[in-house]
């Protein structure tokens, strides 16, 4: 159960690890002769960089993409559209926020993130 889980959670860290130290000691070694440590030293840190963003960001950010569009969208859309497409929010918009009144189409979205940052100050 459990311990299963977490030897394979070990064996993936161990097996990131692994490729992760690799590649570093390649872009390192796998140099020009001439070139000095401290370029060598920023393909290391660049090959660092790039892992991190693809295991710990890029990953996390698909499955979260499509977790939303799979499980929320059906929930979240209609209320959005309801909003967006409201005659007298792109009315107040385009009356006391913007100066052209076809920006108000991005009044609503932009009153989610105001919304959702006012929340996260909280």
């Amino acid at each position: 159960g459990a311990l299963a889980a977490s030897a394979d959670w070990a064996l993936l860290g161990s097996a990131l690890a692994a490729v992760g130290g690799a590649g570093a000691v390649a872009s390192a070694v796998f140099q020009d002769r001439a070139t000095g440590l401290r370029a060598r030293a920023r393909f290391v840190v660049g090959f660092v960089l790039a892992v991190d963003f693809a295991v710990m960001w890029a990953l996390p950010i698909a499955v979260q993409g499509a977790m939303f569009k799979l499980v929320m969208l059906p929930y979240l859309r209609p209320p959005f559209d309801w909003l967006d497409t409201s005659k007298a929010l792109r009315a107040f918009a385009a009356k006391h926020v913007y100066e052209n009144p076809r920006h108000a189409d991005f009044f609503a979205t932009q009153l989610l993130f105001l919304v959702n940052f006012a929340l996260h100050l909280a």
